[in-house]
């Protein structure tokens, strides 16, 4: 939830509306891409949601747009990046550098057919009992320095930023997202909450919101909910001391 309200990571799976049952969002493991077709996805040859041969197509056999930045040289997300990433080689135009497949995501499967067995992004929108994450992947880390390129999304220029996670009190009036507890009538595990500015999107079309960063002066703080269901076993998940403030595991994979 950390890496959704303070980093602007998404999920790189997809969530669709089924046939038949409008107010129930069903979880996959194909890519997240935006006015493509339930009837239009298939795995492809190797038989492996979210790798790079699956099809996805949109209403007449278009194909839709990738919400998922892809390595433009090997469309490989578990690569730890030494070139620069940013526009020039990293991309979502699944056209121009995809012809013939499609963005591969991080996926537990996946990790499998890449040579890096037993990897899932945490990102991944969809946990199960006894599933646990102690770190960030390549894919997580990239593209925490993708964002970090600015608006204009060169790598080396003025609008380059960085990441500073710092835990407070909540009684800190400049603290910018508010973690509570909250039991659910769900299973999930938690949420982030964040206003975005209207005019950061176009008839609500994710595609035309390149960049966003987060600016208290203008929006409420972000919300992140955590789940305390007496069925999550939270200390089994919290590891090298978070709740004491000790932040230097976190701090070791922002650029």
């Amino acid at each position: 939830e950390i890496g959704h309200c303070a980093m602007g990571l998404g999920h790189p799976n997809l969530q669709y509306d089924p046939p038949g049952l409008p107010d129930r969002r069903m979880e996959s493991s194909f890519t997240m891409s935006y006015g493509g077709s339930t009837l239009g996805i298939d795995a492809g040859p190797d038989g492996v949601p979210g790798s790079g041969d699956d099809i996805q197509q949109g209403p007449g056999g278009a194909r839709p747009a990738s919400l998922h930045w892809f390595r433009i040289s090997d469309n490989n997300p578990f690569v730890i990046d030494e070139q620069p990433i940013d526009s020039t080689t990293y991309s979502r135009s699944v056209a121009a550098n995809l012809p013939s497949g499609w963005s591969a995501n991080a996926n537990y499967k996946a990790s499998a057919l890449l040579k890096a067995s037993g990897t899932q992004t945490p990102m991944y929108s969809v946990f199960t009992p006894g599933l646990r994450y102690e770190d960030l992947t390549a894919d997580d880390t990239n593209m925490i320095h993708r964002s970090a390129t600015g608006p204009d999304e060169v790598f080396g220029t003025s609008d380059d930023y960085t990441f500073s996670l710092e835990i407070s009190d909540c009684s800190d009036p400049d603290t910018d997202i508010r973690i509570s507890w909250l039991q659910f009538p769900d299973d999930r595990l938690g949420e982030c909450r964040v206003d975005l500015l209207t005019t950061a999107f176009e008839q609500l079309n994710p595609m035309t919101a390149r960049h966003f960063v987060y600016d208290r002066s203008d929006l409420p703080q972000g919300l992140i909910r955590i789940n305390r269901s007496p069925a999550i076993l939270w200390d089994t998940v919290f590891f090298s001391d978070f709740e004491s403030g000790d932040a230097f595991d976190w701090t070791g994979v922002v650029p």
